[in-house]
């Protein structure tokens, strides 16, 4: 299908609707990125790139999101979500969608038994549902500082499915819920990856560790994909980081919030590393 053709696709109805012309999901298992929008995680595909993994051609040059899964989630993210919660199977028109969508994020791909996979921050709150068609996959959960996120002008999970994750009552404080998102959504990835996942196919990076002990991070992510690192790609891969100057910008901030944290999220920020 030619790249004019997959612009063609990019309409929620086209995925619900559209025919499927293969119900069987490929055998080689993915790789995926998932994290709270804004954590950096544009660099996590470029360094997976530098080791051999395809991630999608048809992809938002500014976010490496992949397009394909990005219209699927839009339409399908609430509906996948509240079936997780309740422990019932996803609508069988998401799961038809996410067929077509798997397939057109594939379309370009020269060899189909190459390393694959895709990056989009909403895939951590949906371990679980990838996990029914791809048992073997790969999880590369991106945590930031929580306090940073909480500031963060990128608030898209938010605004498009904050009712859905929080509730309305949401809007009544956006830092707090940026917070609250945070907590929740990490540990319910955490939590999801020790139920669903082989314990060696779920990686833990914060992004923080990126931009100041690159060398390290990288080699574990190599060794998570289990791919050799040489000299020349690692020192390739080092160009590919470029640390936010917004790291720890909490610290020059008074919102009230982050002076009076809820317990809950000043845990999660302990167990993640941050204080």
């Amino acid at each position: 299908m030619a790249r004019t053709k997959l612009a063609l696709q990019y309409d929620w109805k086209a995925f619900s609707l559209g025919r499927v012309e293969e119900k069987q999901m490929p055998t080689v298992q993915p790789v995926i990125i998932g994290a709270l929008g804004g954590s950096g995680t544009r660099s996590f595909v470029s360094i997976l790139r530098q080791a051999g993994q395809w991630m999608g051609d048809w992809n938002d040059p500014k976010t490496e999101d992949a397009l394909a899964m990005r219209v699927f989630l839009a339409r399908w993210f609430d509906d996948i979500f509240a079936s997780i919660q309740a422990d019932s199977p996803a609508p069988a028109r998401a799961v038809n969608a996410f067929y077509r969508a798997t397939q057109i994020h594939r379309t370009e791909l020269s060899d189909p038994m190459m390393p694959w996979g895709w990056k989009n921050p909403r895939n951590m709150w949906l371990i679980p549902f990838y996990a029914q068609f791809f048992p073997g996959l790969k999880f590369i959960h991106v945590v930031r500082d929580g306090r940073d996120m909480a500031l963060s002008k990128n608030q898209f999970l938010l605004q498009e499915h904050g009712d859905a994750v929080l509730g309305k009552q949401w809007r009544q404080n956006p830092i707090q819920s940026q917070l609250d998102l945070w907590e929740r959504g990490n540990r319910l990835a955490q939590t999801s990856a020790e139920r669903y996942l082989n314990p060696n196919n779920y990686l833990l990076i914060k992004y923080e560790d990126l931009c100041t002990n690159p060398d390290a991070a990288v080699k574990s992510m190599f060794d998570f994909l289990e791919v050799p690192l040489s000299e020349e790609i690692l020192a390739a891969c080092m160009k590919l980081i470029s640390p936010s100057r917004r790291i720890g910008s909490w610290e020059s901030s008074r919102a009230s919030e982050l002076e009076n944290m809820e317990p809950r999220v000043f845990d999660a920020l302990r167990e993640f590393g941050y204080v």
